[in-house]
């Protein structure tokens, strides 16, 4: 299915209200719901834009100089047009609904890829870059059962640790994943995730509200969180430190009204973002994919019948494949030297073959077919 990226007559002026200073999306939202068209703040005389007494002397002086912002607008709409890029404007039947519900929504979304937001259930799951193995292996864990309940779209960070983890595995299994950026799409971070991105376009994609040159900082960020809490119908948080981008997404999905979960922690030195949303009743405790579609109010006693198509299998797993055929059981450091895989990289692959129930994980670190 081919995304469609065509441009409306008022593209540009759309564009440029972007490239006003001194306003933000609630102060937007409220000055275009008292005018028939955004197109007006660009031709009516300022004189008349001062009365609404919505607009403050910084946006009106850029208003005054629209041929500049025009320009700047005209320019961003060919790095859209080049790159394939889709423009939403929030009151297009095409952008996300649940987002749109949300007070402080941006008015423009860019997205890339096969995105389709108000299609199913939508989870945002998110946690600390630094994850434990365990937190990872229970995240593959439960979006593995999940998916054999719900058909869901899996909402993330595109951040090391968990936020990956979780979209790896949700394409892995042919489900639609969003990765929510903290900057524009003129390129990917962190990119060692790039390769993922590319992968993620065939059955999701990427979407952000800053314009294509943005460059990531410690503002966009938490800008970022509220566009995954507010994408989604629930957040999960899998492991986090008591601050952070994982806790701040849990509490903007609490003040938008959206169910959160989260998963308790071990106790130890360190302190747990995950056992706090507990204990101050900010969260459900979840410890397995049932506890989740309980609190989706899904019916756990019914499998859906038709199975997400699966990613076909990887050059690495499919000479894992071959190695462990070999044998009766195989120690995961003669599959390292047969097949060659990095470490690193093997252990992310036998997860994935466990999980999708190519192969069993033994006593010993031994795996069988």
């Amino acid at each position: 299915m081919e995304m469609d990226v065509s441009i409306s007559d008022n593209t540009v002026e759309r564009l440029a209200l972007n490239f006003i200073e001194g306003l933000g999306p609630l102060s937007w939202r409220k000055i275009l719901s008292t005018l028939p068209s955004e197109s007006l703040l660009f031709y009516e005389p300022i004189s008349h834009l001062e009365k609404l007494k919505l607009i403050p002397p910084k946006a009106l002086e850029c208003l005054k100089n629209k041929e500049v912002l025009f320009k700047k607008a005209e320019k961003e709409l060919r790095h859209l047009e080049k790159r394939n890029i889709r423009l939403l404007w929030y009151k297009d039947s095409l952008f996300p609904e649940k987002l749109n519900a949300c007070a402080d929504a941006p008015i423009v979304l860019f997205d890339k890829g096969q995105i389709e937001y108000n299609r199913e259930l939508t989870l945002a799951i998110v946690g600390t870059r630094k994850a434990k193995r365990a937190s990872l292996q229970f995240c593959e864990k439960i979006i593995n059962e999940l998916a054999k309940y719900v058909r869901l779209t899996i909402v993330s960070g595109l951040a090391r640790g968990v936020d990956i983890c979780a979209q790896r595995a949700a394409h892995q299994l042919g489900l639609q994943t969003i990765g929510v950026l903290g900057h524009g799409l003129s390129y990917v971070y962190p990119v060692e995730h790039k390769n993922d991105a590319q992968k993620f376009m065939q059955n999701g994609g990427l979407c952000t509200e800053f314009m294509y040159t943005t460059k990531a900082s410690k503002f966009t960020f938490p800008k970022r969180n509220r566009i995954v809490a507010g994408l989604s119908d629930a957040v999960l948080v899998i492991e986090s430190a008591p601050k952070g981008g994982s806790m701040i997404t849990a509490n903007l999905a609490l003040s938008y009204n959206r169910e959160v979960m989260a998963v308790p922690n071990f106790p130890s030195e360190t302190p747990s973002g995950t056992n706090a949303l507990i204990q101050s009743n900010r969260a459900h405790l979840v410890d397995s994919a049932q506890d989740v579609l309980r609190l989706l109010s899904i019916d756990d006693k019914k499998p859906i019948g038709t199975k997400h198509t699966a990613v076909p299998l990887t050059a690495s797993q499919k000479k894992i494949l071959e190695c462990l055929n070999l044998a009766k059981k195989t120690h995961v450091d003669v599959v390292h030297l047969q097949t060659g895989i990095p470490t690193s990289d093997l252990s992310f692959e036998l997860l994935q073959l466990e999980l999708l129930g190519q192969i069993n994980a033994l006593p010993g670190n031994y795996y069988s077919i």
